[in-house]
């Protein structure tokens, strides 16, 4: 009983300090963070990253994720509107989610992702516009890692 006692005590404790000095978690998260939190769960998680044209997805969602995708350069990407596609593959055994920070060429943002323990592709597609600007023969450098990883 004595421990029951001391860890919700912890618990409180820890929950008020989070809400005092972040602002940004409810109950629910914290309880989230506390028992399902695992940034090392990564190393189950296989991740793959494109910029494709749209004429690449289109024969790719009419023919199936079969085939591998092969990264397109800044040339065949110019005026032409691309696609960030990001694939996920959990090889673990707990279900897993969690947030993405992706960098494209210095470019941030954040994909929400969740993937069941199944090893199955989990695809995101994401519209990313036109390049402007002739880079040459160069590969967009495609970088991401785990804001908030958790598993269950």
């Amino acid at each position: 009983m004595a421990k029951k006692k001391i860890f919700f005590s912890i618990l409180l404790i820890t929950a008020f300090i989070m809400i005092l000095f972040t602002g940004r978690y409810t109950m629910g998260s914290i309880i989230e963070e506390i028992l399902f939190s695992k940034k090392e769960y990564n190393k189950n998680i296989e991740v793959r990253n494109y910029l494709i044209s749209e004429k690449i997805l289109g024969d790719i969602l009419n023919s199936g994720w079969d085939k591998e995708l092969i990264q397109e350069t800044y040339e065949e990407l110019f005026q032409k509107t691309s696609y960030l596609v990001v694939r996920v593959k959990n090889k673990g055994r707990l279900a897993s989610w969690g947030i993405m920070r992706c960098f494209v060429d210095k470019i941030e943002f954040k994909i929400n992702v969740n993937v069941g323990p199944n090893g199955i592709w989990k695809t995101y597609i994401i519209s990313w516009g036109k390049f402007t600007e002739k880079k040459g023969d160069k590969y967009p450098t495609i970088e991401y890692v785990w804001e908030k990883l958790y598993a269950k």
